[in-house]
């Protein structure tokens, strides 16, 4: 079997980002880059919005 092992060399720097001591949140939030539209009238219940 080859019985390879991948090392990290050296130190990750990002000094734009963060630093020590700084707190980081993350998320995931959903982006639509499209919408459907429709004239609404408000005589009648609107249809769902569409993803395009």
């Amino acid at each position: 079997a080859n019985d390879t092992t991948c090392s990290l060399h050296g130190e990750l720097v990002y000094p734009h980002f963060w630093k020590n001591g700084d707190i980081m949140i993350g998320g995931i939030f959903p982006f639509y880059s499209s919408w459907e539209f429709t004239d609404l009238s408000y005589s009648v219940m609107p249809p769902p919005i569409i993803c395009k």
